[in-house]
């Protein structure tokens, strides 16, 4: 019950947050789940990678973070 609770209110706060970020004349674009897996793998392979090479630690918090989804 906790978790389709707490899903319902992340996605009226993602839907609030939309708004606000359209009312301040910010583009927003949705991906698609082929859009997020493409853009992962070159977040994996740019940014994600210079921030495992210059952040002490951050191989192991990129991992936590991808752990998550």
């Amino acid at each position: 019950k906790s978790e389709e609770f707490f899903a319902a209110e992340a996605e009226k706060l993602d839907q609030e947050m939309i708004e606000v970020f359209k009312e301040a004349g910010v583009e927003v674009v949705e991906m698609s789940p082929e859009d997020y897996d493409a853009w992962l793998a070159i977040a994996k392979e740019t940014s994600y990678a210079t921030f495992a090479e210059e952040v002490e630690g951050g191989q192991a918090l990129i991992d936590k973070a991808l752990a998550v989804e």
